[in-house]
């Protein structure tokens, strides 16, 4: 993994996802044993890796496994240094399953976390306490995941997915009654005036 500075002037230099102590064989069949999770994040069957960055600076990311039942989770050690290389802890199971998260994964201005993808259906793992725990929304039926996500205005998350056909939704955080809700229409129709487009 590489990181860059907030204008993306200056980039760290590669960094290894996964901390000390490092696995040295790769296992010769498929399991799901906890030697292959690790596998399969050090790029023998790992992919798609979402990330955030948490409230103390640190960096929290998920890796979709191919054979396992749940996402692997990285975490940084610290904050990043000023044009230094994060260091990160060793990789470890994560809290939930998920395929196809992408990059959609976003901490919003409450500090709320939510990370899409498939299982179930199309689904929100959302956590409220920095990544310590996560509650899952089924949001869709849709098999397609591929998804992407943004904060459009405080606490307001966009979430497009669906491969060949997207979908999208505008879903509204609440930290403080821990739940998320689509907006209305006539909550959509105010933030998209809110944001005129220009047809020129």
């Amino acid at each position: 993994l590489m990181s860059a500075d907030l204008s993306g002037a200056s980039w760290s230099g590669l960094a290894n996802l996964d901390g000390p102590p490092y696995l040295t064989t790769a296992p010769t069949t498929v399991d799901v044993s906890p030697v292959l999770w690790v596998a399969e994040a050090r790029g023998q069957f790992g992919s798609e890796i979402a990330a955030v960055e948490l409230s103390d600076g640190r960096v929290l990311a998920f890796i979709r496994p191919h054979y396992s039942p749940f996402m692997i989770e990285a975490l940084s050690a610290s904050p990043r240094p000023p044009g230094g290389a994060i260091q990160w802890t060793p990789l470890s199971k994560g809290h939930f399953p998920m395929y196809a998260c992408g990059t959609a994964a976003v901490m919003t201005e409450s500090g709320v976390i939510l990370v899409g993808g498939r299982l179930p259906g199309q689904g929100l793992q959302v956590s409220w306490d920095n990544g310590i725990s996560f509650q899952t929304f089924q949001v869709d039926t849709t098999g397609h995941g591929q998804g992407s996500m943004a904060e459009v205005a405080p606490n307001v998350v966009l979430f497009v997915y669906g491969g060949p056909h997207l979908r999208q939704q505008l879903i509204r955080v609440s930290a403080e009654q821990r739940e998320i809700s689509p907006l209305t229409k006539l909550e959509t129709d105010q933030l998209m005036n809110a944001f005129p487009v220009s047809s020129t």
